[in-house]
């Protein structure tokens, strides 16, 4: 499944990209993370591990990019998202591809991920506060 969504900004893009990047803020926005373990932080990017669902991620931010790619690596699905803020928008690409017996309910299955992505796109233009 390949699929692309996107959301003007309705804030400043730093800040936009400072809530999509925060760590610990990630489950605030796409509901399905379940844990989060960071595995190093270099100069301009961080490595981290996490649990989707039934599934294990690693990710890597690049912070000087404004790009955070995620690498779907074990459980329903396997394939990358990548988040990005591009001008005066923020984007999600997805490139998945399910096994067993999810692809038997691969149409659901894109239908709720294209919902939670729409979610979290909103969500992250549209939150006040301070990024902790």
């Amino acid at each position: 499944m390949r699929f692309k969504d996107d959301i003007a900004l309705t804030d400043d893009a730093d800040l936009v990209w400072k809530r999509a990047s925060n760590l610990k803020w990630m489950p605030r926005y796409w509901r399905d993370i379940k844990s989060l373990e960071v595995l190093r932080v270099e100069d301009s990017e961080t490595i981290v591990r996490f649990q989707f669902g039934a599934g294990e991620c690693d990710a890597r931010i690049e912070q000087s990019g404004w790009t955070m790619v995620i690498y779907y690596t074990k459980g329903q699905f396997t394939g990358t998202q990548r988040i990005s803020v591009r001008g005066n928008r923020l984007e999600v690409e997805w490139d998945i591809a399910f096994h067993g017996l999810s692809r038997l309910f691969s149409r659901s299955r894109q239908a709720r991920i294209k919902i939670g992505t729409n979610e979290a796109l909103e969500k992250l233009v549209s939150t006040n506060g301070d990024i902790d």
